[in-house]
């Protein structure tokens, strides 16, 4: 975890290029494909939950839509809590190969 540099190259990668580009990383040195690590993936998903969490039970002001407030506050939490955390501890991995996109079997 808190890694940050590519594998190969161990070039540093930038926090804002992790952010952008969460799902399409690719080295800026050595042009190879990376991705997040499942561990990084899960702390980021548990981190927002629990950020979401703690908003939702806070007390918010009493209107006719507080529960309109109440999730709206929810979600941005969400989103914010796993984005500060990718920002800060974001684990990069190389980005397997797909697997063949044609059907295994010989052709006739």
């Amino acid at each position: 975890m808190w890694n940050r540099a590519c594998p190969i190259c161990f070039t540093r990668i930038s926090r804002f290029l992790v952010l952008t580009c969460s799902y399409d990383i690719t080295c800026p040195t050595c042009r190879s494909p990376l991705e997040f690590s499942r561990q990084s993936r899960l702390l980021d998903s548990l981190v927002g939950f629990l950020v979401a969490l703690l908003v939702f039970h806070l007390p918010l002001p009493h209107t006719g839509a507080n529960w309109v407030l109440r999730l709206v506050a929810t979600v941005l939490a969400f989103c914010f809590g796993s984005a500060l955390l990718l920002f800060f501890a974001a684990d990069i991995v190389l980005r397997p190969r797909p697997l063949a996109t044609s059907f295994p079997h010989p052709h006739s």
